[in-house]
C-alpha cells in the first residue's frame, strides 16, 4: 500500500506541475494578445507574401 500511495502522489505531483506550467503559458499568451494584438497579423501575412 505504501508504494501505491507514493506513486499517487507523484502522479498527482507531476499533474499539478503540468497544469500550472499549462495555465501559465495561457495566461502569457492572453497577456501577449492583449498587450501586442497587432504585430501577430503582420508576421502572418508577411509569411504569405514570402510563399
Amino acid at each position: 500500500m505504501e508504494r501505491n500511495s507514493e506513486s499517487t502522489l507523484f502522479i498527482q505531483s507531476m499533474v499539478a506541475i503540468a497544469s500550472v506550467v499549462l495555465m501559465g503559458s495561457l495566461s502569457l499568451a492572453i497577456v501577449s494578445n492583449i498587450f501586442a494584438p497587432k504585430p501577430i497579423p503582420q508576421q502572418i501575412g508577411l509569411t504569405t507574401q514570402a510563399k
